[in-house]
């Protein structure tokens, strides 16, 4: 995941960058849509790097606490309270994103349907779920 993230930054920094090279080499020179891929490369980034960052047990985590816990039960805590977090966001996303593939909403450059940005969502929740799932089956790992 952090790979294909990390593509999806490289390409989101080369259409920037030819962008704004482009157009100030000539004015009229643009590429077409760029608004467009850099919303939909910066919307799978985040959510495979959030993804990526609960598989790796790198997610910042703010342990006062755990000085007084011996047997880590407030770090299994902490993570059965972030996978019901994320499960509620995960319940949350479906009305917004059926809604928009219902009204057949799309981007205004290119015409990408906007409910492949809700795909990445999901699969970013989804992948989110199932690394903090495998930290608490595991115990012990950190969130």
């Amino acid at each position: 995941m952090s790979a294909l993230a990390s593509v999806c930054l490289a390409f989101l920094m080369l259409v920037v960058t030819a962008d704004v090279a482009m157009r100030a080499i000539d004015p009229g020179w643009r590429i077409s849509g760029t608004l467009d891929y850099v919303e939909l490369s910066l919307d799978w980034m985040i959510y495979l790097s959030i993804a990526a960052a609960f598989f790796a047990g790198q997610v910042i985590a703010v342990d006062i606490i755990d000085k007084w816990d011996s047997n880590g039960r407030f770090r299994v805590i902490g993570q059965a309270l972030t996978l019901i977090a994320l499960l509620a966001v995960g319940t949350q996303i479906i009305r917004p994103a059926l809604s928009v593939l219902e009204w057949g909403e799309v981007t205004f450059d290119l015409g990408i349907l906007k409910f492949y940005y809700w795909i990445a969502i999901w699969v970013g929740i989804a992948f989110s779920i199932l690394a903090v799932a495998l930290n608490i089956a595991m115990k012990d790992r950190s969130v």
